[in-house]
C-alpha cells in the first residue's frame, strides 16, 4: 500500500475512496441481519435434530442454543420487533419443536417484509460520490477482480467508466445482498454481488478457487477439454475488507432452492413440508419408550422418499422450470448440453476437494450462459483429525431431479465423459502437475 502511494497517489485515492463508499454505504440493515441469523438458528435446530432422538417430544433446548437466542435478541434484533421475539423464544423457554415452529413462522414473516420491498434502489440513495464517479475520480480506475484472472497485457484491461445507476435488491435463501454494475471504458457492463460473508470462510474459498484457475489454464491447452470447452466456471471475488467482498454476479442466475420454493408457490404448499413430512414419518418409526440414539430403518427413509417424490416434489421440477424459460428447444438444447459439461467440472471439483453438505441453496444456474457456480466451495474436515473427509454415500450431488433434467444421453454421453477428460487432461501426462499443486 505505501508503493503504491508513493508510486501512484491519485490512483490510490480515488480506489481508497471507491472502496470506503461501498463498505460503508453498502452494510446490511437490520431487517436482513435478523433474517439471516433466524435462518442460521433454525438450520442449528434441524441439525439437533437429527443428531437426537426426535422421539422425545419434551427435548430441551441445548444450552449453547439458548445463550445463542439471548445474545441474539439484545443485539441483532431491531428495538420494533424485540419485545414479541423475546416473548416467543427467551421468556416461555420453548421444547426443540415449538422453537423450530415458531422459527419457521418468524422465517416467513421476515421473507414476506423482505420480498414487499422495490427490487431496485437508485445509488444515488446509497453514496452520491459512486453516482458521480465519472467526474469525482482523480486516475482511472481498473474494473475489479481482471488480475485474477490470469491475463498477462494490462493494455486490454477495462476501466471503470461510471456506475450504473440502479442498484438491484436480492433476496436469496436465508441471505440478502445488493447487485452493483459497473460500466467500463469499452461499453461493457460488469455485475457485482455487495456479500458480507463469514471471514473465517472466505479466504479459503478465495484459495480454492485460485487453485481451480491454475487448473483451468490446464485445461485451456489440451485439446480434449478445449474441443469440449470445457473448464471450471469460477466468479471472480474480490475482498475489499474482512467481511466485505464483491462478487461476480449475473441476473440470470437462480438457484436449485428457487426452482424448489417457485414450485411449491405453483402447487399450494409450504416449502418445510417434505422436511416435516419426514420428521413425522421418523419419529413414527421409532420404537416408543426407548432412549438414546436409534437407528431408521433404511425401508422406511426409502418409503419416505418415494411418498414426498410422488406427492410434493416429483423429480421433474427442475426439467420443467428450466424448458419454459426457454422459447425454442433449440436453445433449450444447448443450454442443457453446456449445463451437462459444467455440472461435469463442478461434480469433479467437488469430489477431488471433498466437499460434502452440497445443498440445493449452494448451487446456482445460468439461464444465460447455462454456467454452473457453486457457492462455499469448501473442503470439509474429518471431526476427529485434521483430514479431509466426506463421509456422505455419494460424494457429489446427482440427485433424481438433475438425473431428469440432464436425461440418459447427456449423463452417458457427456457428463461421465467429461468428469474423465478433466481427471485427464490434470493428471497425464505429466502426473507430477496435479499432486503438486494439491499439496
Amino acid at each position: 500500500m505505501s508503493v503504491l502511494k508513493t508510486a501512484f497517489p491519485l490512483l490510490a485515492l480515488s480506489m481508497e475512496t471507491m472502496g470506503d463508499q461501498i463498505s460503508k454505504f453498502f452494510k446490511c440493515p437490520p431487517d436482513e441481519d435478523a433474517y439471516r441469523l433466524i435462518v442460521a438458528l433454525l438450520n442449528d435446530a434441524l441439525q439437533w435434530i437429527a443428531r437426537m432422538n426426535p422421539a422425545l417430544e419434551d427435548t430441551k433446548l441445548p444450552p449453547s442454543t439458548e445463550a445463542n437466542i439471548s445474545r441474539f435478541a439484545e443485539t441483532i434484533l431491531p428495538a420494533h420487533i424485540r419485545v414479541a421475539f423475546e416473548a416467543d423464544f427467551v421468556a416461555e423457554k420453548p421444547n426443540l419443536y415449538k422453537y423450530i415452529e415458531r422459527l419457521r413462522r418468524w422465517r416467513d414473516r421476515f421473507e414476506e417484509k423482505l420480498d414487499r420491498r422495490p427490487p431496485y434502489q437508485n445509488l444515488e440513495s446509497y453514496s452520491p460520490h459512486l453516482s458521480e464517479f465519472k467526474f469525482q475520480k482523480f486516475d482511472d480506475v481498473e474494473i475489479p477482480g481482471q488480475y485474477l484472472s490470469h491475463r498477462d497485457n494490462n493494455k486490454d484491461f477495462v476501466r471503470i467508466d461510471r456506475f450504473l445507476p440502479k442498484v438491484d435488491v436480492i433476496r436469496g435463501y436465508g441471505i440478502c445482498h445488493r447487485r452493483l454494475k459497473m460500466r467500463g471504458h469499452d461499453g461493457s457492463v460488469h455485475a457485482f454481488a455487495v456479500q458480507h460473508p463469514a471471514a473465517r470462510h472466505c479466504r479459503r474459498e478465495e484459495r480454492i478457487l485460485q487453485l481451480f484457475r491454475i487448473f483451468n489454464g490446464v485445461l485451456g491447452r489440451r485439446k480434449e477439454s478445449r474441443r469440449r470447452n470445457l473448464n471450471f466456471h469460477l466468479p471472480l471475488m474480490i475482498p475489499l475488507a474482512p467481511h466485505l467482498r464483491l462478487v461476480q454476479d449475473d441476473a440470470s442466475y437462480i438457484s436449485l432452492q428457487g426452482i424448489f420454493e417457485d414450485h411449491c408457490r405453483q402447487i399450494g404448499i409450504n416449502k418445510d413440508d417434505p422436511i416435516v413430512f419426514a420428521l413425522k414419518k421418523v419419529i413414527a418409526s421409532l420404537e416408543p419408550g426407548r432412549t438414546g440414539q436409534q437407528l431408521v430403518d433404511p425401508n422406511v427413509k426409502l418409503e419416505i422418499f418415494n411418498t414426498i417424490q410422488e406427492k410434493m416434489v416429483p423429480k421433474t421440477v427442475v426439467l420443467e422450470f428450466l424448458s419454459s424459460s426457454y422459447p425454442s428447444f433449440s436453445e433449450f438444447f444447448l443450454f442443457r448440453r453446456q449445463f451437462s459439461y459444467q455440472f461435469a467440472a463442478l461434480t469433479f471439483l467437488t469430489y477431488v476437494m471433498t466437499m460434502s453438505n452440497r445443498y440445493p441453496h449452494k448451487m446456482f444456474i445460468s439461464r444465460a450462459t447455462g454456467n454452473i457456480w457453486g457457492s462455499e466451495l469448501i473442503p470439509a474436515l474429518a471431526s476427529t483429525n485434521p483430514t479431509f473427509h466426506n463421509n456422505e454415500a455419494v460424494p457429489f450431488r446427482l440427485t433424481p431431479n438433475i438425473q431428469s433434467f440432464m436425461g440418459p444421453i447427456a449423463i452417458e454421453g457427456i457428463f461421465s465423459c467429461a468428469v474423465m477428460t478433466i481427471a485427464r487432461c490434470l493428471s497425464e501426462p505429466d502426473v507430477s502437475h496435479l499432486p503438486s499443486q494439491l499439496q
